[in-house]
């Protein structure tokens, strides 16, 4: 048959077409499927923004692995016959209808719910091979009473859900848990499965973690979270922590993982090192926006690769002991203390400097190992008598930096940065005419 390039495919044409596996529906489509055929070899099958009509009477083919209801579809399911090769099913925003007496397929691995949904899952019978359960912004049911599949990895709950924990039968098999923004329950007689890695708290969460005791290897907390850890008993598992805003607690007395590979600070911790422990396994150790503690005399452990401090800092570097396995070192806008004497270690391999640093660099020793050099945007000193590394490839200069390189040796760079603007690129080692 014979047709226009710009007229569309009719649904009753779709048929025609037999090997089509992916079919996907525009926003404004809001149209019955009842009575239509869809292809024996459809595997995803995707509604729009506008698709809100009922899948009564509609046969879906046995072959589709994937379903997924655009933003307003609220339709009952009950008395509906889902695909039993169903891998994956998303529901939108509006969907907020019961799931008492829906038969969701055994074949289910996937299950995510939109913005509205706020159902009961009392007496709902989730798939016994169901792997990742999805809760967004409205949920808030308890989970008391409630059968979780013993399959179940992954449970996330959305922004509103903040109900006790206390009674409900997590999976043994289940590995990640996220409780959302206005999550604030207390910890005590909450029983969570040994098999769990990941653990992270929303915004809210500001509960006493002592009694804590669990196999994690990944434990975030949200900005609200302000507690002391002094008696908490962190997994000896652990080995990526992560504290939010609002945390400004000592750590002396804490006794952290030693597995512990990351250990993050957000926004408000401002606390002394002096006597804290760092676990020699420490990998990654970031400090937030407001931290500005004088690092002189501390440990840094011996196998630290990276080290990032935040906007406020400004302390001097000097009889500072860096561990000799550094390899990037980045400093937030505050920073602006001379590097001069100070024993930058020769794995380093990454140095970023921030706003406010505008230092003179003569005399300053560059480990043999460096990379990359970024200056940030008041630095505007002379490289006239700085000696650069030879294995230097990535030098980079902010909006004020206006001094002539003639004269200024190079080394063999790969990239020359001022501002936004790539000036050189593959760069020789004779530079004495760049500019």
């Amino acid at each position: 048959m014979l047709r226009r390039p710009d007229t569309p495919l009719t649904l009753a044409e779709i048929q025609d077409v037999r090997a089509i596996s992916t079919l996907i529906f525009g926003d404004q489509f809001n149209q019955s499927l009842e009575d239509v055929t869809l292809p024996a070899s459809l595997q995803n099958l995707t509604f729009g923004y506008g698709f809100n009509q009922s899948r009564e009477g509609v046969t879906l083919p046995a072959s589709l692995q994937k379903l997924t209801f655009g933003y307003g579809f609220n339709q009952s399911l009950e008395g509906v016959t889902l695909p039993v090769n169903l891998q994956n099913l998303t529901f939108g925003d509006e969907f907020n209808q019961s799931l008492e007496g829906v038969t969701l397929p055994a074949s289910l691995q996937n299950l995510t719910f939109g913005g509205e949904f706020d159902q009961s899952l009392e007496g709902v019978m989730l798939p016994a091979n169901l792997q990742t359960l999805t809760f967004c912004y409205g949920f808030n049911q308890s989970l008391s009473g409630v059968m979780l599949p013993a399959s179940l990895q992954q449970l996330t709950f959305g922004y509103n859900f903040n109900q006790s924990l206390e009674g409900v039968t997590f999976p043994d098999n289940l590995q990640t848990l996220a409780l959302g923004y206005k999550f604030n329950q207390g910890w005590e007689g909450v029983t969570l499965p040994l098999s769990l890695q990941t653990l992270t708290f929303g915004v809210e969460f500001n509960q006493n973690l002592e009694g804590f005791t669990l196999p994690l290897q990944t434990l975030t907390l949200g900005d609200n979270f302000d507690q002391s850890l002094e008696v908490v008993t962190l997994p000896a598992s652990l080995q990526n922590l992560t504290f939010g805003g609002e945390f400004n607690q000592s750590l002396e007395g804490v006794m952290l993982p030693a597995n512990l590979q990351t250990l993050t600070f957000c926004y408000g911790f401002n606390q002394s090192l002096s006597g804290v422990m760092l676990p020699l396994n420490l990998q990654t150790l970031i400090f937030g926006h407001r931290f500005n503690q004088s690092l002189e005399g501390d440990t840094l452990p011996v196998n630290l690769q990276s080290l990032t401090f935040g906007d406020e800092f400004n302390q001097t570097m000097e009889n500072v002991t860096l561990p000799a396995s550094l390899q990037n070192l980045t400093f937030g806008h505050a920073f602006n203390q001379s590097l001069e004497g100070i024993t930058l270690p020769a794995s380093l391999q990454q140095l970023t400097f921030g706003h406010n640093f505008n230092q003179s660099l003569e005399g300053v020793t560059f480990p043999d190992n460096l990379r990359t050099l970024a200056l940030g945007y008041e630095f505007n000193h002379s490289l006239e008598g700085v000696t650069l590394p030879l294995n230097l490839q990535t030098l980079t200069f902010d909006r004020r930096f206006n001094q002539s390189l003639r004269g200024v040796t190079l080394p063999c760079l790969v990239q020359i940065q001022f501002g936004s603007v790539h000036i050189l690129s593959h760069v020789g080692v004779d530079h004495e005419a760049a500019i």
